[in-house]
């Protein structure tokens, strides 16, 4: 819709006004839309500055989750069954539910529970 209303703005100025009278006004137009595109730049860079930042501490999260994970299920192979088994069980199973469940769910801005208790319950043991 706003290409629409540039668009038709653009062919009613140069219908209306003779060209003679809008060649006088190019220079400062130039310096206008100068202006203009290096403050769009600053804004897309900011933007993306902190697009990045969000996806390095996200990548940053992963893997010390991914690393502590990694060390629970070892630490569980020195234990003695049932015990070790249970745990090295509930880290599968989180890892799989945070993968297959609550990632998808985290792009639309939601949590999942069942990770939640999942935590929950490896805290309690």
């Amino acid at each position: 819709m706003p290409v629409l209303v540039a668009v038709v703005g653009l062919t009613l100025v140069q219908h209306l006004v003779p060209s003679d009278r809008r060649e006088g006004h190019n220079d400062v137009a130039g310096f206008i839309y100068a202006v203009l595109g290096v403050a769009y730049a600053v804004l897309l860079a900011f933007v993306v500055i902190a697009v990045w930042q969000d996806y390095e501490t996200a990548k940053t999260e992963v893997e010390s989750e991914a690393h502590e994970l990694a060390g629970v299920y070892f630490l569980a192979s020195r234990l003695p069954e049932p015990d070790r088994s249970r745990i090295q069980d509930l880290v599968w199973t989180y890892v799989r539910v945070v993968v297959k469940e609550e990632w998808p769910m985290m792009e639309r801005g939601q949590t999942s529970e069942r990770a939640d208790s999942l935590v929950q319950l490896q805290n309690r043991l």
